[in-house]
């Protein structure tokens, strides 16, 4: 009975230290993984942002209330006066 036992209690140490092992190297992969899409995730959000204030700057410059906003209110409001340089009279 006390070989069968020890046999149990060898299995049990191996088992144990198996598993151990494995949730290590699990650990180990989730924070390597972890720590690359969150890498990955800051390069996102700084790209992201840069590219929204670039376009805003772009859409205020060039689009409505900029360029093309002044243009349409020029040709298709006909609205001369407004962008008469100063002292000419229509």
């Amino acid at each position: 009975m006390t070989q069968s036992l020890k046999k149990t209690q060898t299995r049990l140490r191996v088992n144990a230290v198996i598993v151990i092992i494995l949730v290590i190297l699990l650990t180990v992969t989730s924070l390597f993984f972890y720590k690359h899409v969150d890498n990955q995730w800051r390069d996102y959000s700084n790209t992201a942002s840069n590219v929204y204030v670039l376009h805003d700057t772009l859409v205020q410059r060039l689009g409505y209330g900029g360029f093309i906003h002044h243009f349409k209110n020029l040709i298709l409001r006909k609205n001369v006066d407004l962008y008469l340089p100063s002292g000419v009279v229509s």
